[in-house]
Protein backbone atom coordinates (compact mmCIF):
# COMPACT_ATOMS: atom_id res chain seq x y z
CA UNK A 1 0.00 0.00 0.00
CA UNK A 2 0.94 3.72 -0.77
CA UNK A 3 0.54 6.84 0.96
CA UNK A 4 1.63 9.92 0.17
CA UNK A 5 2.44 12.43 3.35
CA UNK A 6 3.04 16.00 3.06
CA UNK A 7 6.09 16.64 5.88
CA UNK A 8 7.53 20.18 6.63
CA UNK A 9 11.17 21.03 5.35
CA UNK A 10 12.39 20.35 8.72
CA UNK A 11 10.97 17.08 8.90
CA UNK A 12 11.99 16.16 5.57
CA UNK A 13 15.53 17.56 6.50
CA UNK A 14 15.71 15.24 9.04
CA UNK A 15 14.44 12.34 7.66
CA UNK A 16 16.75 12.96 4.63
CA UNK A 17 19.90 12.78 7.79
CA UNK A 18 19.30 9.85 8.88
CA UNK A 19 19.14 8.21 5.57
CA UNK A 20 22.41 10.01 4.52
CA UNK A 21 24.09 9.02 8.03
CA UNK A 22 23.79 5.36 7.22
CA UNK A 23 21.16 4.82 10.73
CA UNK A 24 18.12 3.91 8.11
CA UNK A 25 18.21 2.42 4.56
CA UNK A 26 15.59 4.27 3.36
CA UNK A 27 12.94 7.24 3.79
CA UNK A 28 9.97 4.73 4.43
CA UNK A 29 12.30 3.04 7.13
CA UNK A 30 12.72 6.35 9.00
CA UNK A 31 9.04 6.78 9.13
CA UNK A 32 8.25 3.01 10.06
CA UNK A 33 10.70 3.41 13.15
CA UNK A 34 8.72 6.66 14.13
CA UNK A 35 5.35 5.31 14.26
CA UNK A 36 6.47 2.21 16.05
CA UNK A 37 8.55 5.02 18.59
CA UNK A 38 5.02 6.53 18.39
CA UNK A 39 2.84 3.51 19.28
CA UNK A 40 5.61 2.85 22.08
CA UNK A 41 5.20 5.96 23.47
CA UNK A 42 1.32 6.03 23.51
CA UNK A 43 1.53 2.55 25.12
CA UNK A 44 3.90 3.76 27.87
CA UNK A 45 1.43 7.10 28.36
CA UNK A 46 -1.44 4.99 28.45
CA UNK A 47 0.01 2.06 30.95
CA UNK A 48 0.98 5.70 33.12
CA UNK A 49 -2.25 6.73 33.54
CA UNK A 50 -4.50 3.31 33.98
CA UNK A 51 -1.24 2.95 36.59
CA UNK A 52 -2.39 6.32 38.69
CA UNK A 53 -5.89 5.23 38.17
CA UNK A 54 -6.12 1.78 39.49
CA UNK A 55 -2.99 3.17 42.56
CA UNK A 56 -6.16 4.17 44.52
CA UNK A 57 -7.44 7.15 45.92
CA UNK A 58 -6.29 10.56 45.49
CA UNK A 59 -5.42 12.86 48.31
CA UNK A 60 -6.38 16.71 47.50
CA UNK A 61 -3.63 18.93 46.85
CA UNK A 62 -4.30 21.28 49.55
CA UNK A 63 -4.37 18.38 52.04
CA UNK A 64 -0.63 17.42 51.18
CA UNK A 65 0.29 20.84 51.12
CA UNK A 66 -1.23 21.36 54.56
CA UNK A 67 0.57 17.95 55.90
CA UNK A 68 3.86 19.30 54.80
CA UNK A 69 3.72 22.69 56.24
CA UNK A 70 2.77 21.28 59.85
CA UNK A 71 5.40 18.62 59.56
CA UNK A 72 7.76 21.71 58.58
CA UNK A 73 6.59 23.65 61.11
CA UNK A 74 7.16 20.55 63.99
CA UNK A 75 10.44 20.34 62.40
CA UNK A 76 11.36 24.17 63.01
CA UNK A 77 10.05 23.65 66.30
CA UNK A 78 12.55 20.58 67.06
CA UNK A 79 15.45 22.97 65.69
CA UNK A 80 14.76 25.88 68.07
CA UNK A 81 14.55 24.07 71.08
Amino acid sequence: MTTTITLSPTQKQMVEQKVRSGAYTSETEVISDSLQLLEERDRYLRDKALAGLNSGPSIPAEDVFHELREKANRLRSQQAT
